[in-house]
């Protein structure tokens, strides 16, 4: 029963281990795509202005040349305005940064998993005492080597949690010197 025990234990710490890879698969996989978002609009928006800067306004003939510089002068500001708000923003979330931690996080745990899953192979042949299932495989970890992996994990996982301390230890430090 002892080794059932440590075969079910194991399994779990497998199937946590699965689970938090596949939550910051995702997590990682919606950071990425919201820096690109970023990023893109971010580049179209100064491409747009930059090309309404270059407009010579006096080959347009459908608006009167003072109305149409007013207008594009006003959506130039508009897009520079939307670009600045948009940098401010994504450089004081730090997504890049945090989608990074969530990839390190995230490659660390696949490395546990792998040394979790090799240990797990390593079997014990057992008889049952009825006679059935005479080649019964359990796996073998022991409790210390089981402890080492989940201390591990939890120490991986512990790293999350580092990004958003050290931006509220951030945030409560400017505060105080106001």
């Amino acid at each position: 029963k002892n080794l059932e025990e440590k075969k079910n234990r194991a399994h779990l710490l497998l199937t946590n281990l699965d689970y938090d890879c596949y939550k910051l698969e995702e997590k990682s996989s919606y950071y990425f795509k919201t820096i690109k978002l970023y990023k893109f609009l971010i580049i179209f928006l100064g491409g747009l202005s930059t090309v309404l800067i270059g407009l010579d306004i006096r080959l347009i003939n459908f608006m009167d040349v003072e109305v149409m510089g007013t207008v594009i002068k006003n959506s130039v500001l508009l897009l520079t305005a939307s670009i600045t708000v948009l940098t401010s923003l994504f450089s004081y979330w730090n997504l890049e940064k945090y989608w990074m931690t969530h990839k390190v996080i995230l490659f660390r745990l696949r490395i546990l998993k792998d040394k979790v899953e090799d240990a797990y192979k390593k079997v014990l042949d057992t008889k049952s005492q009825d006679g059935k299932n005479k080649d019964k495989k359990i796996p073998i970890i022991s409790d210390a080597e089981l402890k080492r992996f989940i201390d591990e994990r939890l120490d991986i996982l512990s790293r999350l949690s580092e990004h958003w301390d050290l931006a509220i230890n951030n945030s409560s430090n400017g505060n105080q010197k106001s």
